[in-house]
């Protein structure tokens, strides 16, 4: 089988490239390298330097190529960019990917498997953790791009019957994240922890993320190509886990050797975090097997690697 991976040089989509590539397919990374590195793109697949949003690039990728099955990771990631221009973020996370279904309808692509999110789909919910059932109130541009995405993809299946699985992430970290620009505390921590630089909690600290490792992120990915799996699911571990329980540990993991301060809190920021992938497990089996200490350890051990 081929398969067209976007933002492939990125955090979660090489090691969504890195599995199938393991798995004997034929793999087309796509990236215009603007967050992702070529050093993440695996010798064996083959790279694209691409904007999602230029349609004549993308057109000529699937002439070219004519993939079978497509994950969609490119994205604008950033919350506090999508507030600050809205219509970017529209440009590159609903019309590009609306190009993106177009041209995958026209190359009749088995499956569009792509990234939503967790954080930022639902709102702030009072009832943890919070199912696929409740409604959906986003707060931010970022949130309102990708529901605008799932709902695109429902609308090409309906009327298309183009199969689609919008995987919902929570928190995810781990080996490859970028700790720059719109990036997690794990990384963000990690690396200036490492180097010696300073850090601030946000606030009390108290707030909460569900943190799932992205091995186990990538695993999921990978089940959702079964073509009994379609539409919209949580990919979570359903634990909270405190911003101040995550400076401990990283502290002692990279031998920080100094106390992390707290400043005031950013307005807006969500509260609490923890989300019920029950239902992914139980349609593919899944389990995410790794939990907050042992992911941390190794991701420590990669950045102190790479730094």
């Amino acid at each position: 089988m081929k398969y067209l991976v976007t933002g492939g040089a990125g955090f979660i989509g090489s090691h969504v490239a890195d599995l199938l590539v393991k798995g004997g397919h034929e793999v087309v990374i796509v990236d215009d390298l603007s967050s992702g590195t070529k050093e993440n793109i695996h010798s064996k697949a083959t790279f694209e330097k691409c904007d999602i949003r230029d349609e004549e690039c993308m057109r000529a990728v699937f002439e070219k190529y004519r993939p079978d099955f497509v994950y969609h990771f490119a994205a604008q990631l950033s919350v506090r960019k999508s507030v600050e221009d809205p219509v970017f973020d529209a440009q590159v996370n609903i019309i590009a990917f609306i190009h993106l279904l177009n041209l995958s309808k026209e190359f009749l692509v088995k499956k569009v498997i792509f990234a939503s999110s967790a954080g930022t789909v639902y709102g702030d919910k009072e009832e943890l953790p919070v199912p696929e059932t409740v409604d959906t109130r986003p707060e931010c541009p970022y949130g309102i791009s990708k529901l605008a995405m799932e709902k695109y993809a429902y609308y090409y299946y309906l009327t298309y019957q183009l199969p689609y699985v919008a995987l919902r992430f929570s928190n995810v970290y781990g080996p490859r994240q970028n700790p720059h620009g719109e990036a997690g505390v794990v990384g963000i921590f990690t690396e200036r922890m490492l180097e010696g630089k300073e850090c601030f909690i946000n606030g009390d600290g108290e707030t909460t993320r569900d943190f799932v490792y992205v091995d186990d992120v990538a695993d999921a990915c990978i089940l959702a190509l079964d073509e009994e799996v379609i539409g919209e699911y949580n990919i979570s571990r359903g634990v909270q886990t405190s911003v101040n329980t995550i400076a401990e540990l990283l502290v002692e993991y990279t031998e920080y050797g100094k106390e992390v301060p707290h400043r005031e809190a950013k307005p807006g920021e969500q509260r609490y975090g923890e989300y019920d992938s029950t239902l992914y497990q139980e349609k593919t089996g899944w389990s995410p097997d790794i939990d907050i200490k042992t992911g941390l350890k190794q991701t420590v051990e990669w950045f102190q690697k790479h730094k």
